[in-house]
């Protein structure tokens, strides 16, 4: 990260950036790369290393996914499986993934049952998530949320504080 981007932390940490602001996303990844990947801050390019482009292709061989699937649900940690299980089960991208409320989980007979997120410009495009659980997507929200029981509304899934 170059010295335009360790200003931005800077005025970050002064609070001197308005909110919300795509600026203020970049605390939410510093968060999430350090307490949830466990990573140095800040992130070099180097650090990631290429990753393979997506492409419309047939479905991979259940050999393929199955021990990825049975590590991911076997992961003790809630935060950590849903870091891993919002974009490889729904396919959500980091704007989605940072910006999701508790108001926006769908709940049926006291479970949750879907994510039904408007765009409202905090995602990187305007598209709306919609998003059916799975049950090992239900386990991980219900386990995260008795953690961090009755947070507010408007409180980010991940981040359990309110905006």
């Amino acid at each position: 990260m170059g010295r335009k981007g360790k200003d931005l932390l800077l005025a970050f940490l002064k609070d001197e950036i308005p909110k919300p602001s795509w600026k203020n996303v970049i605390a939410k990844l510093k968060k999430v790369w350090m307490k949830g990947l466990d990573l140095p801050w800040p992130i070099d390019r180097d650090d990631i290393g290429r990753l393979p482009r997506t492409k419309r292709c047939e479905t991979p061989d259940d050999l393929i996914v199955k021990p990825w699937a049975e590590k991911i649900a076997g992961e003790a940690d809630a935060y950590l499986r849903l870091i891993w299980l919002f974009p490889v089960e729904l396919g959500l991208r980091p704007s989605h993934i940072c910006n999701l409320t508790w108001s926006e989980v769908k709940y049926l007979d006291g479970h949750p049952w879907a994510i039904i997120a408007e765009s409202e410009g905090r995602f990187k495009t305007d598209t709306p998530v919609a998003a059916w659980l799975s049950p090992v997507m239900v386990k991980a929200l219900e386990e995260w949320r008795a953690i961090y029981p009755n947070p507010a509304p408007n409180a980010y899934i991940l981040f359990p504080i309110a905006r």
